[in-house]
């Protein structure tokens, strides 16, 4: 046994350790040979190395198999040890499906080697089994160059940040080995996607100048935007701007009324 002084030093604890009593005097034996070894009676094993992936493959149910429109992928990373996720704001995991960029969203997985991802087949894929790759771990708004906390080693103080650029790669890694163990994306879904829905999220009634409106445009198909960004041109002679949703099934808009506006 070793005590340890102010300035962090360690010395032979003689005499710090005494039988309690009313005036304790009488310092404990601290000969320790006769006493099994903690590696003879427990398992114990410090690791402090940073998670690192380990493989990555699509789940078993879904090798081989053709898919198309509206159809969810299964996308499993395993850790060299239990990880955890920011689940405030969980990784998304950019793809390449053929030449499209696409991305995959976080299922499950937190708390273990293992995390799932899921990825929904929208109109204009096309690749085989051969031709789908990953690329990286990224935040919600797509940034990929500063993946701190986004994936960390289960611990008590969660500080270890998961390896997340080992085996990755921009320019995309082939997800596959073959056909049997890949997916087939067919390619013949309909070209265009439509609108299923539009609606406002706020209630019926009167408002005046400063009020926020948010409308969401529902589509049969996840969407993605390119290029400038759309906006929506309202009866009130006014536009509302794209405000969220790329990547999923819905659009919204949001308008801040003004003196300008009115319904007919």
């Amino acid at each position: 046994l070793k005590a340890q002084n102010t300035e962090g030093g360690r010395s032979p604890a003689v005499g710090q350790i005494k039988r309690k009593s009313i005036a304790p005097t009488t310092v404990a034996n601290l000969d320790i040979s006769h006493i099994p070894s903690m590696a003879d009676t427990h398992t114990i094993m410090i690791d402090g190395e940073h998670p690192h992936m380990l493989d990555v493959q699509f789940a078993e149910s879904d090798k081989g198999n053709v898919f198309g429109r509206g159809d969810r992928l299964t996308i499993l990373i395993e850790f060299s040890a239990p990880v955890v996720v920011n689940e405030v704001s969980p990784p998304i995991l950019g793809l390449l499906v053929g030449a499209n960029e696409r991305w995959a969203t976080y299922s499950s997985g937190s708390g273990s080697r293992t995390l799932t991802f899921s990825y929904e087949v929208v109109v204009g894929d096309s690749s085989t089994p051969l031709e789908f790759h990953y690329r990286s771990f990224c935040h919600q708004n797509r940034d990929c160059t500063e993946t701190t906390g986004l994936v960390v080693r289960l611990s008590a103080t969660l500080e270890l940040d998961a390896d997340l650029n080992t085996g990755f790669s921009e320019q995309g890694i082939q997800l596959a080995e073959s056909s049997e163990t890949g997916v087939t994306i067919g390619t013949s879904m309909a070209p265009v996607t439509t609108v299923e829905s539009i609606m406002a999220t706020i209630a019926a009634g009167n408002y005046g100048v400063g009020e926020i409106f948010d409308i969401q445009v529902t589509f049969a198909d996840q969407v993605f935007l390119s290029g400038t960004l759309p906006t929506l041109f309202l009866n009130t002679g006014n536009f509302a701007s794209y405000y969220t949703g790329q990547g999923t099934h819905t659009l919204t808009f949001r308008l801040i009324s003004t003196g300008a506006d009115s319904t007919p």
